[in-house]
């Protein structure tokens, strides 16, 4: 997102290094990319996106789902409970 921030700005006429064009352009920016749409919204979140917090469990040898932030923060959907091994 950040490379089409820089390059939107360039085309605009600011240079690579103003921070506050980048910036400015970033807000602006939305393309479609692997996962769907990729946009942020006013307070720099993604828009639209799920993370998956995945947990290693020695006992399974694997690593388990145990939960997902859906579209901003605080809104986290548990599966199961992570396991802390020593």
């Amino acid at each position: 997102m950040l490379a089409h921030a820089i390059d939107g700005a360039v085309k605009s006429g600011a240079k690579a290094t103003d921070h506050k064009a980048i910036t400015d352009q970033l807000f602006k920016t939305s393309f479609n990319g692997m996962s769907g749409l990729v946009s942020i919204d006013s307070n720099g979140d993604r828009v639209g996106a799920s993370f998956g917090i995945y947990n290693y469990q020695y006992a399974r040898k694997e690593m388990v789902l145990v939960a997902t932030l859906v579209d901003g923060p605080n809104e986290f959907v548990w599966h199961s409970d992570p396991i802390f091994s020593d």
